[in-house]
């Protein structure tokens, strides 16, 4: 049986292959067909190599890289405006967007002088109470860390805000424990047994909290940072807080719990990741983006940076000096507690090393921007769409929970054209919730009801079959109809259905068998299952 995690491995040597084969340039004549897509990745690389390139120190890299940051903040947060979704959806546009700006926005934190501190702080803060996805959390976490690192005096400012937090901010919470599992083994030497001693205080009541994600980040952090100290040969603080050392014997006994502690204790960014010695690009734009999830039509190789910047030039070394992470695997982001779940241990969202077959969803997000980068796509996906197959005709509806979802299954299933009774409904926020940006891809034209009767003359003139769908007297059922290619479903207002003037001006009504008492289906589901089938039986005629 292979599994999720062996499935990871090869995906990351298979990358690894493609790159030294990218590498070898115009030795290897394969390279002479590499998709556009490398083109985008090479146009990133270039900048970060070019932010690589600068020095730090230099007073005028300075002041350009300061204001690059700043234009990526303002970027940022265009992005987030534009997001429909709060959490937005793993690996979509927005997902993708916001994780590139953060790498970049991570290679200029270096740049930082004392007078733009503030600047990234708050806006990595702001970041943690907003967003949801775990490589934007991370990526938060580590710009905090490296500059807390750099300004140790800012521990304090850690505390302030860790004590005004409660927890319906659990997974900020989460966060700065995970900061805080870190932090104390970078700080300075004269520093530590204080931070240790404030960590152990702040942490242990947390281990008593009604969340119970946030119970199991507060007891992992608690026993990595009293294994850090039996490391350092801090006894001291060990001894005047004998109690967390207690408390870690107690959660020893075999429970959901502990169960759960041991296993964040071994997610990698708990336990293998180094917010210092992992600051290279091959863990930037590659490693983690692999251990998060993300596709690896996004990752940058090493080797591909070796092509733009030689590593004795680059502030921010290209490969990784160790191999721990890339030996990790991906890890589990949530945990749950079963008793409050209502479900037994397979409720409590563990999902690493999954057997079996996998959920796999089509992200369309390359169809989501007609810019330069997807060009090409969007043309073939455009040459690909029937210019006169089905057009599905909602002007009769009014609802706009019910004209999103139908925009939605009308892009997936090729609909050549989609009708609406006012173009403004395409701006509604639940119609773009429902939707998923299919709007932007499908052809849509407004016809009001009032110039119904009209636009269906004028299509049946094109050659179009009007087809209604309506239970009637004379209606056929769905089983027995054969969709001519050119077909024009027209679909009926929620309560009144079809108007029988406009009934009468059809060339056939469909009906859907049905078994229930219930006299009809929702409009949405009615249209999307004569869409399916027109398009079943289209591709049965193809095949």
């Amino acid at each position: 049986m292979v599994t999720k995690a062996s499935r990871n491995v090869v995906l990351g040597q298979l990358h690894d292959v493609f790159s030294y084969i990218e590498s070898l340039g115009n030795q290897c004549s394969v390279n002479e067909l590499k998709p556009y897509t490398t083109k985008d990745i090479m146009v990133r690389a270039e900048l970060a190599s070019l932010i690589c390139s600068l020095c730090p120190t230099n007073k005028t890299h300075q002041k350009f890289a300061i204001n690059l940051l700043r234009d990526l903040i303002k970027q940022y947060r265009a992005v987030q405006l534009e997001t429909i979704t709060p959490g937005t959806i793993t690996n979509s546009l927005e997902h993708r967007k916001k994780h590139r700006l953060l790498q970049i926005v991570f290679l200029l934190e270096s740049f930082l002088v004392e007078t733009h501190f503030e600047e990234l702080w708050t806006f990595s803060w702001d970041l943690l109470h907003q967003e949801y996805q775990p490589s934007i959390r991370h990526t938060c976490e580590w710009i905090l860390l490296r500059m807390i690192v750099k300004k140790p005096e800012s521990v304090d400012e850690l505390w302030k805000i860790f004590d005004k937090l409660t927890e319906k901010k659990s997974t900020v919470l989460c966060s700065m424990m995970c900061m805080v599992s870190h932090l104390g083994v970078h700080l300075p030497k004269n520093r530590q047994k204080e931070f240790y001693t404030a960590s152990f205080q702040k942490l242990l009541p947390w281990c008593m909290a009604n969340h119970f994600n946030t119970r199991v980040h507060a007891a992992a952090t608690l026993v990595k940072q009293w294994k850090q100290c039996e490391s350092l040969k801090f006894t001291e603080v060990m001894t005047s807080n004998a109690i967390v050392n207690s408390c870690m014997a107690f959660h020893k006994e075999p429970n959901n719990l502990t169960r759960n502690i041991q296993r964040l204790g071994e997610n990698f960014f708990f336990k293998t990741f180094d917010p210092i010695e992992d600051s290279n690009l091959e863990t930037i734009f590659q490693t983690l983006p692999w251990l998060f999830g993300i596709p690896d039509d996004e990752w940058i190789s090493p080797q591909q940076f070796e092509q733009i910047i030689s590593t004795e030039d680059s502030y921010v070394p290209v490969y990784s000096a160790k191999d721990g992470l890339k030996s990790e695997t991906p890890g589990s982001w949530r945990f749950k507690n079963p008793e409050k779940s209502g479900g037994g241990e397979e409720d409590s969202d563990l999902e690493d090393n999954v057997e079996g077959d996998v959920q796999k969803k089509i992200m369309p997000w390359k169809l989501m921007l007609p810019d330069d980068e997807v060009q090409d796509e969007l043309e073939y996906s455009n040459r690909k769409r029937e210019d006169a197959g089905l057009v599905v005709v909602t002007s009769l509806i009014d609802k706009i929970p019910n004209l999103g979802g139908l925009c939605r299954t009308s892009e997936i299933f090729g609909v050549s054209q989609y009708v609406i009774g006012k173009m403004k409904y395409t701006e509604d926020k639940t119609f773009k919730e429902l939707s998923v940006t299919a709007h932007k891809w499908l052809p849509i034209i407004e016809v009001c009801h009032e110039f119904l009767p009209q636009y269906l003359t004028e299509k049946r003139q094109e050659g179009y079959t009007l087809i209604g769908v309506e239970q009637t007297a004379n209606s056929v059922s769905l089983t027995d109809f054969t969709f001519p290619k050119k077909s024009l479903l027209v679909l009926g207002n929620e309560k009144e259905g079809i108007p029988v003037q406009l009934i009468n001006q059809l060339d056939v009504c469909v009906e859907i068998p049905q078994q229930g008492i219930i006299r009809s289906l929702n409009v949405h589901v009615s249209g999307a299952l004569l869409v399916w089938e027109y398009r079943r039986q289209q591709l049965i005629n193809q095949n």
